[in-house]
């Protein structure tokens, strides 16, 4: 009963983890997707004027 409950503990510590993780990548490679489409939006901004 009680190793159950471990797990449980752990694939609920695992899962925060991951999900964590997750959201860091995202957090850090967002400003480089941004970054990325930035020649593309400048030079269709520039068009338009």
């Amino acid at each position: 009963m009680e190793s159950m409950l471990l797990d449980i503990q752990l694939t609920n510590y695992i899962t925060a983890f991951i999900q964590s993780f997750v959201c860091l990548c995202i957090y850090l490679l967002e400003p480089v997707a941004v970054l990325r489409n930035m020649p593309i939006v400048a030079e269709g901004y520039f068009k338009h004027l």
